[in-house]
């Protein structure tokens, strides 16, 4: 099992769709939104799979006001270097 980083830089349900496949294979997987998300961008099946998938998306953008845990550029730091793997959208 590996551990797995989605970043969300470009496209948002593209690598919410990733990270949730990811997860099918066993891999820890953590997603975090690299920019503030519109809420246009995600739509209820976008949150059903991350649900379903058992991911909780953080953010980097602290104007985000989609709910979504905002964590510090040292966490997301923590983040990159505890993954095995880094995939970026």
């Amino acid at each position: 099992m590996k551990s797995l980083l989605v970043l969300a830089r470009n496209d948002s349900r593209e690598a919410i769709r990733v990270a949730a496949g990811l997860t099918i294979f066993g891999h820890d997987v953590n997603l975090i939104m690299m920019r503030k998300v519109d809420e246009s961008e995600i739509n209820a099946t976008d949150v059903e799979i991350l649900e379903l998938a058992d991911i909780e998306p953080l953010s980097t953008s602290a104007d985000d006001d989609s709910g979504l845990a905002v964590i510090s550029k040292q966490a997301l730091l923590e983040h990159m270097t505890a993954a095995d793997g880094i995939l970026n959208f």
